[in-house]
């Protein structure tokens, strides 16, 4: 059998080459993107997981950078981040169990005689710090600066005052051996005023009975002898009495009120 009619081959036109070569491309590019897409995902995770690693480690490196201990807690009190400072620290207490809370390890370390001295202040209305003064058994001094955060938990910055503590210990002595050395001076003022009262009685009624016989140059010296000694108990009490304890004793004793202070304090 024939056909009727001739079959001819059809005829492809370069248009439609062009447009198979383009769709044959298009189907290429989208089953190649996301054939590779979750590659791109995998890098592009990969990749942001490296810059937080990065961003952890320079934090971490910064925080053990620091001099002082830090350390942030949480709600339950369990330490979150802290510096190796802070570790070295409470190296003894947190060398075993590293999950304490802020509690358990300054009971422990009170209980263990490594903290001898723990102390909180009080806070005012308006602040949202509090200072802790905490001293411990090897002579450091700390001072703590709690801030609690919104999350519920708290921040802690411990401060190594040991020298600043030690030169106020210092200066406290300092004041004391002042102020015992200040009572020792009263102490010898007043002794000497009350011995100087016994001769100064003396030489005034020794003047009111020469007085009423005689008149003379003695009578009047001796007289000038009282009125200075009397000056000279006046002025010691007054050095007992003065804030500065610098009152100068400006009286110049004569040469016969000299020699007769001697001869009384003689016989």
């Amino acid at each position: 059998m024939q056909p009727i009619k001739p079959i001819t081959p059809a005829n492809v036109s370069r248009f439609d080459l062009f447009k198979l070569a383009l769709i044959s491309l298009a189907i290429f590019a989208f089953v190649y993107y996301f054939l590779r897409l979750p590659r791109r995902l995998h890098d592009e995770i990969k990749q942001k997981n490296t810059l937080i690693l990065n961003r952890e480690s320079l934090f971490s490196s910064s925080l053990d950078a620091l001099p002082h201990g830090f350390a942030i807690f949480n709600s339950n009190e369990f330490p979150v981040i802290t510096n190796q400072a802070f570790n070295e620290l409470f190296s003894h207490v947190i060398q075993n169990n590293k999950q304490l809370s802020y509690s358990q390890i300054m009971s422990i370390s009170q209980q263990n005689n490594i903290i001898t001295h723990y102390q909180e202040h009080n806070k005012l209305a308006n602040e949202h710090s509090q200072l802790i003064d905490i001293g411990f058994s090897d002579g450091r001094w700390i001072t703590v600066v709690q801030r609690h955060t919104d999350f519920g938990g708290f921040v802690c910055y411990f401060r190594d005052e040991t020298q600043a503590h030690q030169k106020e210990l210092l200066l406290a002595q300092v004041v004391e051996k002042s102020k015992q050395a200040n009572q020792l001076k009263d102490k010898f003022v007043a002794r000497l005023a009350m011995q100087l009262k016994a001769p100064l009685s003396s030489l005034q009624s020794i003047v009111e009975l020469n007085y009423k016989n005689s008149k003379g140059n003695f009578n009047n010296e001796l007289e000038n002898a009282c009125t200075q000694l009397s000056c000279v108990v006046q002025q010691l009490v007054n050095i007992n009495k003065t804030d500065t304890g610098k009152l100068k004793l400006k009286m110049v004793i004569s040469p016969f009120l000299m020699e007769v202070i001697c001869r009384i304090f003689v016989v």
